[in-house]
């Protein structure tokens, strides 16, 4: 099983902060997104690899940019690290849970 990190610490990535999308600021903006927020943070998940912990989607390196997008929308929104594991674990149990 993959340990899941739920993390907005932008040190863990190489990169440039600016190089990040542009995440909502306010709940109502977080609320209009929240369906994409959901999206990037199932399918943007990490996988070990050799050279390192990487995206399974992009193969960047994990957290990759879509992943930190989507975990920022939905804290923003008021997701808490519970949310998303649940959110992950209802993913994994083949449940597609923003349709």
């Amino acid at each position: 099983m993959v340990a899941i990190t739920l993390t907005r610490d932008k040190s863990q990535h190489a990169g440039n902060a600016l190089d990040d999308y542009p995440a909502p600021t306010t709940r109502t903006e977080a609320e209009q997104d929240l369906r994409y927020g959901q999206m990037a943070v199932v399918i943007h998940q990490g996988e070990d690899w050799p050279s390192g912990r990487l995206c399974r989607n992009c193969k960047a390196r994990w957290p990759c940019r879509l992943q930190r997008w989507g975990f920022a929308v939905l804290v923003t929104a008021g997701w808490t690290k519970d949310d998303v594991k649940r959110l992950l674990a209802r993913a994994r149990a083949g449940e597609v849970p923003w349709a």
